[in-house]
């Protein structure tokens, strides 16, 4: 089988596994190939069911995974009860790997030139048999804020703020407790981060840096 891969915006397949799946348990990390990957097997080993899970992803096609017809069936009767109260199982998940222009872009547009984002940055995407998914990102934050106070005046107010403070969320708050929105020092960035925060809290993603991150350049 012959698996031909296309970047998606700025993203592009690097490895998939799939687990769960018709005679699929667990395939393991099946790494994607930048132009053609061809996988190999022996008949009945699960290469056809690999590529169908994999093709079920995709929003475009009309087909969806089906817990009935498509968990094993030797489990799906332990599984069902699970599947009933909407505790679904995860079935594919799918790595993403950024190229070094779109790295640079986030690096040098989001946090003024320092490498927060490395090379080996991934985006995970998991889908389950509710026919849904969920992205995860992860950005190291105290690195993210290091960056981010870089980009604002040198002075003692806005060390403070940094030095006791673990996440965006929290240099807003300190800003908002101390009175000190309208600072000449703070105004700009306090404006753009209390809207990014308050956009990451109503999307109730953990963090502000990682929403930010993915609504603006994935």
């Amino acid at each position: 089988y012959i698996l031909s891969t296309t970047k998606v915006n700025n993203l592009k397949l690097v490895n998939a596994s799939v687990c769960k799946y018709k005679s699929i348990e667990d395939s393991g990390t099946v790494k994607i190939e930048p132009d053609v990957t061809v996988i190999v097997g022996k008949n009945e080993s699960g290469k056809t069911a690999f590529l169908e899970a994999l093709h079920k992803t995709n929003n475009l096609n009309k087909t969806k995974f089906d817990a009935l017809y498509d968990y094993p069936r030797k489990d799906y009767s332990t599984y069902r009860k699970q599947h009933e109260s909407g505790k679904f199982e995860k079935v594919v998940q799918l790595n993403y790997g950024l190229d070094e222009d779109e790295i640079e872009k986030i690096n040098t547009e989001l946090f003024n030139g320092t490498q927060v984002i490395e090379p080996e940055f991934m985006v995970t995407r998991e889908h389950h048999y509710g026919n849904g998914s969920f992205a995860v990102i992860k950005v190291d934050e105290k690195k993210a804020l290091t960056a981010l106070q870089e980009t604002l005046e040198d002075i003692k107010l806005v060390k403070d703020i940094f030095a006791k403070s673990n996440s965006i969320f929290e240099v807003i708050a300190k800003i908002e407790e101390g009175s000190h929105i309208s600072h000449q020092s703070l105004a700009g960035f306090y404006k753009d981060w209390h809207e990014r925060c308050s956009k990451a809290k109503e999307a109730k993603w953990a963090s502000a840096v990682e929403h930010y991150i993915w609504t603006t350049y994935l």
